[in-house]
């Protein structure tokens, strides 16, 4: 017999959280946007947000809010530290950046662009799986799979695919390609599994805070954290006065870990970086900085549904 529902209220779920979009706003409070090559004001509330977006469903599709509940959560965390290290000009604790580089890897992992991009990729190892009797050798079959899909595969994965068959593994490639993106079976949140992990590869990294010089402020697009590359390095605005930077170490056991200010060049690179990657709306204090932006929006890959 089923269980009773899980608990089902929230509909507008923000994948770049309220409190970090405020501290964006100017100091009259309000937010401003650049979005289809238009300045404009706009609220916390209505942008980078999608609705449903993190609803989980149990085996007998019963919607829940466990996944978002869990999401404010973090946020909740993550608003004390980003609130601490505004207050506090000095270098962060290791403790503190641990927590920031948590913090930007679940922003990675939880952004809609990437969780659909993973649930897509299961389909596709699906039939990658199904094709392997294609390959001369387990080896030739081992190295196309690594080249796909990195290191970390099964070690008996040949052997368990050979067991199951050709047309037995075509029926579940197929089943695979029909699951929605919700299903249970294969749910675009399981992105969400992969925060730890890219939270290590950031904190392999040497990481700076770059605090912005009187008169320049930085901006935010919708994609924050690079959603792939990342290990070649990246920055990630955490306020209109603050920045995190990340870059490969080098390699010779010592790492950078500092907090100093930009020069007024840095914080553009990283704006225009802001711009250039996000995919439909950029957000910042200051109209006049992001008219000066506009030449840089691409904007041309695929978008989350605002």
């Amino acid at each position: 017999m089923a269980s009773s529902a899980p608990r089902f209220n929230k509909k507008s779920h923000h994948y770049i959280a309220q409190f970090w979009l405020r501290y964006f706003a100017d100091p009259n409070g309000q937010l401003w946007k650049l979005q289809d090559a238009q300045v404009r004001p706009t609220s916390t509330a209505k942008v980078m947000a999608e609705d449903w977006l993190y609803t989980e469903f149990d085996v007998w599709w019963r919607p829940g809010d466990g996944v978002e509940d869990y999401l404010s959560s973090r946020e909740t965390e993550a608003a004390q530290l980003f609130a601490t290290l505004g207050a506090v000009p000095g270098v962060p604790t290791l403790d503190q950046w641990s927590a920031l580089n948590y913090w930007l890897a679940l922003t990675a992992c939880r952004h809609p662009l990437l969780m659909r991009r993973g649930h897509q990729r299961a389909k596709e190892l699906a039939y990658n799986l199904a094709d392997f009797s294609s390959f001369s050798t387990e080896a030739a079959f081992a190295k196309h799979m690594e080249e796909r899909y990195g290191k970390g595969l099964p070690a008996n994965l040949y052997d368990a695919v050979a067991a199951k068959g050709d047309e037995a593994l075509l029926m579940e490639a197929e089943e695979v390609e029909r699951l929605s993106p919700q299903d249970p079976r294969l749910p675009m949140l399981l992105a969400l599994s992969g925060v730890r992990e890219v939270a290590m590869r950031i904190s392999a990294m040497d990481l700076r805070l770059y605090d912005a010089p009187p008169g320049k402020t930085f901006v935010l697009g919708d994609t924050p954290v690079a959603l792939s590359g990342l290990s070649a390095g990246f920055a990630t605005p955490l306020s209109a006065r603050l920045a995190f930077v990340a870059w490969p170490g080098a390699g010779d056991g010592t790492s950078i870990l500092d907090r100093i200010e930009a020069n007024e060049a840095i914080v553009d690179v990283i704006n225009r970086d802001q711009v250039e990657r996000a995919a439909s709306v950029v957000v910042g204090p200051d109209p006049a900085i992001l008219k000066a932006l506009k030449g840089e929006a691409r904007n041309t890959g695929p978008k989350p549904r605002n």
